[in-house]
């Protein structure tokens, strides 16, 4: 038999839209985010290395022109007329570098004094470059560095202005010349003073600054390669995170599906331990592969210890032959009667059904049991209801057409005995006709009572209470006979709803037949425990016990093994007990003892 297969869709993208689209905007954030720093520090890297390339051209004007001042000094050629020729031609001499826009010297007014440039001369500089190199002239700022436009638009340049200051100690070494050497003023030169002081003025009050302009030419060819890795770098992180993304839903399906198979493993195992119907899948090779609870507990084997075993070291030789005799057959049903774990007798179905295998040529087989016993015992009592209105009606009919004819006797054996003497054997006889037809009466009633629906009188009771009451009855006659009472009440919080003088009645007969077995003394053990919404009772005792051949007829009426018996006492406690919602069981070895089980439902 195979099993049917259902098609069905299942989803590759099963995560949510918003966490897809989610971890997208947070991949396109961090690559944001990488490309950004990545741009702004080469943008730093190259302002600084621009900063020092423009910084070495400045030193080296400078650097120059103090160079040619102290020479100039020294040899006694230095003046106010030359000095400015001499910047020029330092700053001429720098126009050859590479890269190099602009280089020029501004006065405190903002006018070109000197340029690489010479048309630039005296023009002056526009506010914003005014402002900017004013900022050079205070204590704290005597550099200035920065682009000028967007670096990354045509027309954008680097630049770079430093205060320039007279050499330290020129002013002192142009006078010693100018004095000679016997400290006496050369008339042949200048007086000093007033170039001097206009040379110190200006460089104190109004500094010159000093400005170098660079191209960004190789700057843009360098951010272009930057932003060609960038995009380069940026594409396979997206490419990595795109398949992270891929491999990450990969995952979470797989774990769905491993998720889904162990919910669906899981789910089978719970529906096949919560079946009612045993359950057992042998495979080709005659291993078990499957035992539920139900199956384990009507075969009376065990559940974990069976799987993986051959059949024929767990399951008993009579099944094992009808499981061979059917083999051939791919569907197949009988009924058989076995022990439970109890010790009690049960009827199970089984069905035989053959399981087509894939990978196996050879079939597998699957095993389903069913315990019939209740059904059994419903039909049993069904059967019993019916005998039980036949006994009815039939009682009521004997009991209408015998009673009169009885009394109608009893009245004559009274009257024939007041006309006889005190002493003979006709009084005699008129007292025993009088004893039987009295005997008679009691076994009419007997049986209308026992045909007749009971009206019960239900109460709540406490179901220890009830029992020792009951067993107290019997603790003079137990010790007559030297039987032991044992008695184990676990219920001390159990309530029921029953009628207390026929359980009480019911109690009496079960403990008496008891004592009725152990002739020769014993034990009678009498308990209660709970099991889910029942109350148990138990009458147990070490008698002769039950011969097989008769067990299935102690309930019913008018069935007695006793002399003086009427066979109405167990038919009429198994009546009660049935009237209370019950029921009432009896397991017996001959020569091992009776136990009676009686299970009443709690209140």
């Amino acid at each position: 038999m195979k099993p049917a297969h259902n098609p069905r869709t299942y989803r590759i993208f099963y995560a949510s839209p918003l966490i897809f689209a989610a971890a997208c905007g947070l991949l396109a954030i961090i690559i944001g985010v990488f490309a950004v720093n990545n741009y702004q520090r080469e943008k730093k890297l190259m302002e600084t290395a621009l900063s020092q390339e423009a910084r070495a051209i400045l030193n080296l004007v400078s650097a120059s022109f103090r160079g040619s001042m102290r020479r100039g000094a020294m040899a006694e050629s230095f003046d106010r007329l030359n000095w400015i020729e001499t910047i020029n031609e330092h700053i001429e001499n720098s126009a050859e570098h590479p890269g190099l826009r602009g280089l020029y010297l501004v006065d405190r007014n903002g006018v070109v004094r000197s340029h690489t440039n010479r048309s630039e001369v005296g023009r002056v500089v526009d506010d914003q470059t005014l402002r900017m190199l004013a900022s050079v002239g205070t204590d704290s700022q005597h550099e200035v560095s920065g682009f000028v436009g967007d670096p990354a638009e045509p027309g954008a340049f680097f630049r770079m202005a430093v205060r320039y200051q007279l050499p330290p100690g020129i002013k002192d070494m142009i006078l010693s010349r100018q004095r000679g050497r016997m400290g006496r003023m050369r008339p042949d030169l200048p007086e000093p003073g007033g170039f001097m002081d206009m040379l110190e003025a200006s460089m104190k009050d109004a500094p010159f600054v000093l400005v170098a302009e660079l191209n960004l030419d190789q700057y843009r060819q360098a951010m272009r390669k930057q932003i060609l890795q960038i995009v380069i770098l940026s594409a396979v992180l997206l490419l990595v995170g795109i398949g992270g993304l891929l491999s990450l839903i990969v995952l979470q399906n797989y774990k769905g599906s491993q998720r889904r198979l162990r919910s669906m493993s899981t789910f089978t195992d719970i529906l096949l331990s919560s079946l009612p119907v045993g359950l057992m899948a042998i495979s080709s090779n005659g291993r078990i592969r499957t035992c539920n609870p139900s199956a384990a507990h009507m075969l009376n084997i065990s559940e974990t210890e069976c799987l993986g075993k051959p059949v024929g070291e767990v399951l008993e030789n009579k099944l094992l032959k009808r499981l061979e005799a059917n083999a051939g057959e791919p569907l197949s049903h009988w009924e058989m009667d076995s022990l439970g774990d109890s010790g009690i007798e049960q009827t199970l179905h089984f069905t035989r059904l053959q399981i087509d295998e894939e990978e196996h040529e050879d079939p597998g087989t699957m095993l389903l049991v069913q315990d019939l016993s209740q059904l059994r015992e419903l039909e049993t009592q069904l059967q019993r209801a019916e005998r039980d209105a036949v006994v009815g009606r039939m009682a009521a009919a004997v009991a209408h057409e015998l009673r009169n004819p009885l009394s109608s006797v009893k009245g004559l054996a009274l009257l024939l005995k007041s006309r006889l003497g005190q002493d003979g054997d006709g009084r005699q006889a008129a007292d025993l006709m009088a004893e039987q037809v009295d005997r008679l009466n009691r076994s009419i009633s007997e049986l209308l009572d026992y045909a007749r629906p009971s009206s019960l009188q239900k109460t709540e009771l406490a179901v220890d209470e009830l029992l020792k009451k009951a067993f107290a009855l019997i603790q003079t006659d137990a010790q007559a006979a030297g039987v032991d009472i044992v008695e184990q009440y676990d219920c001390p919080s159990c309530r029921i709803h029953g009628d207390q003088d026929k359980l009480t009645q019911v109690f009496l007969n079960l403990s008496l037949n008891a004592l009725q077995a152990m002739d020769q003394g014993g034990r009678l053990r009498v308990a209660s425990h709970q099991e889910d919404t029942w109350v148990v009772i138990t009458v147990a005792d070490s008698g002769c016990g039950i011969p097989e051949a008769i067990r299935d007829k102690i309930f019913e009426p008018y069935f007695t093994t006793k002399h003086d018996g009427t066979g109405l006492g167990l038919a009429m406690s198994a009546k009660i007990i049935s009237d209370h919602g019950g029921s009432i069981d009896m397991v017996s070895s001959e020569g091992r003892g009776t136990t009676v089980l009686v299970r009443i439902p709690r209140y």
